[in-house]
Order: C-alpha cells, then sequence, then structure tokens
C-alpha cells in the first residue's frame, strides 16, 4: 500500500467511492428491483446484500485508498458522508424496492433522488462549503 496508513474507518469510508464498489452496487440495485418487480424476493435480496458486501469487504481488506484519502472526494466523504447520510442512501434503496415490489413506478425515481441526497445532500446544504477551485 502507498502513501499514509488508514485505519479501518478510513477504508470503510473510502471504499464507498472505489469503481468496482460502484459498480457492484449499482448493478446489483438494478437487477434487485427487477427480482423485486417479479415478486423474487430470496433471490432479490441475495443480489442485493451478497454481491455488495463481498466487494466491501475484498475493497476494505485489500484496496489502496492513497489516491482517494488526498483527493477533493475524499474530503468530501470526510466531511460529508456521515453515518446519516449513508442511512439516507439506503432509506432510499428501500424506497425504489418497495416502489418495484408494489408496481408504484414513480418510487423509483423518488427513491433515486432520496439516494442521490444521501451522496451529495451534505454538500447542497452546506452554509460553510466553498466554491470549487
Amino acid at each position: 500500500m502507498h502513501g499514509p496508513k488508514l485505519g479501518v474507518a478510513e477504508r470503510v469510508l473510502y471504499h464507498q467511492v472505489h469503481p468496482a464498489k460502484l459498480a457492484t452496487d449499482i448493478s446489483t440495485a438494478v437487477a434487485s428491483l427487477v427480482l423485486l418487480a417479479e415478486h423474487h424476493l430470496g433471490s432479490a435480496l441475495a443480489v442485493m446484500f451478497v454481491p455488495s458486501t463481498i466487494a466491501s469487504a475484498i475493497l476494505v481488506q485489500f484496496g489502496d485508498f492513497s489516491t482517494t484519502h488526498e483527493s477533493r472526494v475524499g474530503a468530501y466523504l470526510r466531511r460529508y458522508m456521515t453515518t446519516t447520510m449513508q442511512g439516507v442512501r439506503f432509506l432510499g434503496m428501500g424506497i425504489a424496492a418497495v416502489g418495484a415490489w408494489l408496481h408504484v413506478w414513480w418510487l423509483l425515481p423518488g427513491g433515486a433522488a432520496v439516494i442521490l441526497w444521501g451522496w451529495f445532500g451534505g454538500w447542497v446544504v452546506d452554509p460553510n462549503r466553498r466554491p470549487a477551485r
């Protein structure tokens, strides 16, 4: 590993924006919503949680986050990606999941909007944020 020695909490924080983790989470979210719409609950839950958990475990254990730590993305995560905001993202997926299960399709973009708020909401409402350079 290059760069600073990062603790587990920092590795857990930074792994969330690793391209492999984002690709896993996005693809499994879409696949699980399709399965939920077809009322395959067990398969949907397995697709929703198992690959993402495995990807997280591998990345937290072996990932190199030195570049992320030193980047603006890392600074953003340290400042705004609280457990509350992570919970907001999880809530958004729950809203989309209920929408898929019940075939209430407007809940899918509603859930996506909540997920996006979980990612970017802290920055949007922070009156002390500095303009990008």
